[in-house]
């Protein structure tokens, strides 16, 4: 729920600053990013919700060791759907 609610603050603020040519980054844990193919959409909902066309949002997942290729190669073609 914490990880959801700094996610929408950060859209949210994005936003109100009104800048149209600029990206939004947004970070994740390894494990939130594999996770969330099974969670649903969030992010999409989110972001149609706020106007902002995803195409302008770039999810950095942190640097740590991931062994699950499978699983990483699945959350990453989730992210980009």
């Amino acid at each position: 729920f914490v990880d959801r609610l700094a996610r929408a603050m950060h859209v949210e603020n994005f936003q109100r600053l009104g800048l149209r040519d600029h990206w939004l980054f947004l970070n994740a844990q390894p494990e939130v990013f594999l996770r969330s193919p099974r969670h649903g959409s969030f992010f999409a909902d989110l972001f149609a919700a706020r106007g902002l066309d995803p195409r302008r949002v770039v999810i950095e997942v942190l640097e740590e060791a991931i062994s699950a290729d499978a699983q990483w190669k699945e959350a990453v073609a989730f992210y980009r759907d």
